[in-house]
């Protein structure tokens, strides 16, 4: 297979459309940006098909309005039709979106929100300004106002989203700041309290080392190995209750918990 921008079997229009040579002269083998073209009374719309935020290339939509009236699509269904088509995929794929900014998710998926966001943002507000060509192009048809009124729809809806995602990642941003803030200055109180124990108890581990002290403790006179068992449980004992002690979290109520989870 070659390259599409230079195969010119490729074609992006039907070969039975009666489009002028003014139109058809200037349509590549690939969709290009967003635009109309308009000559002799026809009327070429390409606009987007709603983008992924990791596609290349762009799939188009291309409606033809001829010089009666008569609207046609690519894809199949009527013109018009095509175009309502579009913008409603452009209003489910913002739907889906604005359910996941609402759902407990974590921080990675902020991130993953506003990749998807970002792209479907720029293709909307291309979508709007091309319709709004048309309808300047077209101004006695007054189906061009509705699609172009439906597009700006998209397009305030595609911004407003964008800002509740923005919102939503700089709140779960700041929650895992504090979290770590929070673990920070735990670990340094555990430090501290670990520590002050060690102090106490190195000038006595340091002395009992150097003179090799064995005082008579009583224990003597048990049968092996209850000696041992009995140093053992307790030291276990006194250990958990150190650690619990050395490693208690900080009270802290400024910040309280989210209550999605975030």
């Amino acid at each position: 297979m070659g390259d599409a921008l230079f195969d010119t079997d490729h074609q992006l229009l039907p070969g039975d459309w009666d489009l002028p040579v003014a139109i058809r002269s200037r349509l590549g083998h690939t969709v290009g940006r967003q635009r109309i073209m308009q000559a002799d009374g026809h009327l070429l719309v390409i606009v987007h098909r709603v983008p992924g935020p990791e596609d290349d290339q762009r799939t188009g939509c291309l409606v033809w309005r001829d010089a009666t009236g008569r609207w046609r699509s690519v894809d199949g269904p009527e013109g018009r039709v095509a175009l309502r088509e579009l913008i409603d995929e452009y209003e489910a794929g913002l739907s889906a979106l604005d359910e996941r900014i609402e759902e407990p998710i974590p921080l990675d998926g902020h991130f993953e929100i506003l990749e998807r966001l970002a792209p479907i943002l720029r293709a909307a507000r291309h979508v709007h300004s091309t319709l709004q060509q048309a309808r300047d192009a077209c101004p006695n048809d007054r189906s061009l106002i509705d699609l172009r009124d439906l597009a700006y729809a998209v397009e305030r809806r595609a911004e407003l989203l964008s800002g509740d995602a923005r919102f939503a990642l700089d709140r779960a941003l700041a929650r895992s700041s504090h979290a770590h803030t929070m673990a920070s200055r735990d670990g340094a109180e555990a430090a501290e309290r670990l520590n002050r124990l060690a102090a106490v108890f190195l000038p006595m581990g340091t002395a009992a080392a150097l003179l090799g002290m064995n005082v008579p403790s009583g224990l003597e006179g048990l049968r092996p190995p209850w000696p041992f068992v009995l140093i053992l449980a307790i030291g276990l004992v006194v250990g958990l209750v150190l650690s619990r002690r050395i490693h208690r979290p900080a009270q802290d109520a400024s910040i309280p918990p989210a209550p999605d989870g975030t």
